[in-house]
């Protein structure tokens, strides 16, 4: 006996903010990541982290720090236009 199944796509049901790529080939460059590394330091003494936050509070501001200095230092990755 033959069954055949269908397999929904899941990629819809996941809604919200897509991951961020930022561009790679600025990120091999040694003066950009001395400069990725001076200013992620910078962000993260400036952040106000409170020993009462809970974890996860306290890690989305950590991330958000790394996501924004990278952001500054590399830039975000042009999208590739597909052939016709």
């Amino acid at each position: 006996m033959l069954r055949i199944r269908a397999k929904i796509s899941n990629a819809k049901k996941f809604l919200g903010k897509k991951g961020e790529k930022y561009d790679y080939e600025k990120m091999t460059l040694p003066e950009k990541q001395i400069e990725y590394k001076t200013n992620l330091n910078e962000h993260l003494q400036e952040l106000s982290i409170n020993p009462d936050d809970n974890l996860d509070s306290r890690w989305n501001k950590i991330t958000g720090a790394i996501h924004k200095t990278a952001e500054e230092t590399f830039g975000k990755a042009s999208k590739k236009q597909p052939n016709d």
